[in-house]
């Protein structure tokens, strides 16, 4: 309880909307192990989506009319008001490309402009479908001039991500890569309220439905697996940050995750304390051909205080890239398999 609401405060703190000098004492966070954290973490989320159901929307990113009725002024230069004023924004990329563009605040789409230049080539670890997208439009929209590929005419992307990756050649967060005018991100443009495409910065004031993201991320996740064939039963998927895969032992599994708020995916044997004394001091024996194996040196024993025991691999990426997502995806997903063959086996061995 104290975890949850020192989470609401620093929640309801950071929107910026409400006076909570009033508290007289601030909320602190209990010292808890990272899987109690995880545990608490999605029943925080739903918390959130039922207080907002129940018509209290104190944790949405307020519209700018309602801002104004709290007595809260936009400086003169604000985008919001800019905004308002005619719904398309002038802007600007930079990265490995010069490229001008228009956003269009009410559908969030941004619309590239003819005579942009844009980076001719894919940068380095662009998946291949990705090229194959790219080598399309790019033989499609643009023509090359004195060395340089150049946009020969206006191009809509429903993004400014799409539009970002189109012209960087690569991964590209759209939200924070292109600028207005006066160099600010299109971040501050960004409407909050679910109808439009997702990308940008993840935080708590923006994303409306992460249950509904972790239900979808889990769902394609196990279809991917399915598809391999290399794990035969697997679980309903879930809205919550985890999804575990069992591995044939009681009270020993492997826990994937998928954190939102600190854009991580990750892949962890877990074993829980009734299964410790039997597995762990075993599986730490031949720590050293279990890495080989793993082909990779993941972290052993993450919370030595912890009576559970875990062997995990993160991956640390941008979960609102929708390139960056689906590599994250393919990571987890080759990353469980292994984990999966490799445990298995060992647990196996173990009496």
């Amino acid at each position: 309880m104290k975890w949850l609401e020192a989470k609401t405060y620093e929640t309801l703190n950071a929107l910026g909307y409400y006076d909570m000098s009033e508290n007289k004492q601030t909320p602190q966070f209990p010292p808890l192990k990272r899987h109690q954290i995880y545990t608490l973490e999605p029943i925080f989320e739903e918390a959130k989506n039922y207080i907002c159901a129940a018509g209290f929307d104190i944790f949405l990113k307020k519209k700018a009319h309602e801002v104004k009725q709290q007595a809260i002024e936009f400086p003169e230069s604000s985008p919001v008001e800019m905004a308002s004023k005619s719904g398309i924004i002038n802007c600007r990329l930079t990265r490995n490309a010069h490229a001008l563009g228009l956003f269009n605040t009410s559908d969030q789409s941004l619309t590239v402009l003819k005579g942009s230049k844009v980076n001719p080539v894919h940068i380095d670890k662009f998946k291949d479908t990705y090229k194959r997208t790219r080598d399309a439009q790019l033989a499609e929209y643009t023509e090359e001039v004195n060395g340089e590929r150049i946009v020969k005419q206006d191009i809509r992307f429903e993004t400014p991500s799409g539009a970002a990756v189109f012209c960087v050649g690569g991964s590209a967060n759209g939200w924070n890569t292109w600028k207005d005018e006066s160099g600010r991100e299109l971040n501050e443009y960004r409407v909050a309220d679910g109808t439009h495409k997702s990308g940008g910065r993840f935080d708590e004031n923006r994303v409306t439905d992460p249950n509904k993201f972790h239900l979808d991320f889990w769902t394609k996740f196990k279809a991917n697996l399915e598809a391999t064939g290399k794990i035969p039963s697997l679980q309903t998927p879930q809205p919550h940050n985890w999804y575990d895969v069992r591995i044939g032992r009681s009270n020993i599994l492997l826990n994937n995750v998928c954190n939102t708020q600190k854009n991580f995916v990750g892949v962890k044997l877990y074993i829980r304390n009734q299964a410790v004394a039997v597995y762990y001091p075993a599986l730490v024996a031949r720590r050293k051909e279990i890495n080989q194996a793993l082909g990779c040196e993941p972290e052993w024993d993450a919370n030595p205080s912890a009576k559970d025991k875990t062997i995990v691999l993160y991956h640390q990426t941008d979960l609102t890239d929708p390139v960056k997502l689906d590599e994250a995806m393919d990571w987890l997903v080759k990353q469980t398999i292994i984990f999966h063959s490799v445990f298995s086996e060992e647990v196996k061995g173990i009496k």
